[in-house]
């Protein structure tokens, strides 16, 4: 695990996601305040469900919720792919350990990139 590709792979990871979690937290911000802006606009005591409705047809609403649900996949596919990374490296590692437990290669080698 002290491989530098591997330490580098994972710090430029954990900026996406920094950046993906980022873009995801600030659209659902703005699909809060523009659900909020229109409840306001709405006559008092309107129940969620009609709200809902309403929003259902706004088009700034509808494209605000897209850009929400893209945000959120593109987070969902960053977090996969740092998943798949380190299960990768934990099988690289697994196979060096045996291949130095079975004499095939020292302590320090590192494996050949196919």
């Amino acid at each position: 695990m002290n491989d530098p590709n591997y330490v580098t792979d994972l710090k430029k990871n954990i900026r996406q996601q920094l950046d993906t979690a980022s873009a995801a937290h600030a659209a659902l911000f703005k699909m809060n305040d523009y659900k909020k802006q229109v409840k306001d606009a709405l006559p008092p005591g309107i129940d969620d469900a009609a709200l809902e409705r309403i929003l259902s047809k706004d088009e700034v609403w509808l494209k605000l919720k897209a850009a929400s649900d893209q945000a959120l996949k593109e987070d969902s596919q960053t977090v996969a792919a740092a998943r798949a990374r380190i299960r990768q490296a934990m099988i690289e590692e697994s196979r060096a350990r045996e291949a130095v437990a079975e004499g095939r290669a020292k302590a320090g080698d590192r494996p050949e990139k196919k």
